[in-house]
């Protein structure tokens, strides 16, 4: 996709994931600043199935034990939801042996 005059590339994480990608009509993409470093990968757009909310957290997080995909790192409890907390380095790596960037 083309953002500021760039283009990025844009990935659904369940997909990535292996799973069903699903979009709803709350559906966003979201804009990462990539955090690995190489120089032809600077953001890394996001597709996310609502409206991202910031939410603040403390070091006492509760992890929760439920399977997860190579992608992710853990799953956290935030409220009453499970949150899942993605492996953003491994997702740029997907993107680069991909050749998608």
């Amino acid at each position: 996709m083309t953002w500021r005059d760039r283009q990025i590339p844009l990935l659904s994480f369940e997909s990535a994931c292996g799973q069903k990608i699903v979009i709803g009509e709350r559906a966003r993409i979201v804009i990462l600043n990539a955090l690995g470093g190489r120089p032809e990968l600077k953001f890394i757009a996001l597709l996310v199935q609502g409206i991202p909310r910031s939410c603040k957290l403390d070091s006492q997080l509760s992890y929760v034990d439920v399977p997860l995909c190579a992608l992710e790192q853990a799953a956290v409890q935030v409220g009453e939801q499970v949150a899942k907390v993605p492996d953003l380095l491994a997702l740029e790596e997907l993107l680069v042996s991909a050749g998608l960037t």
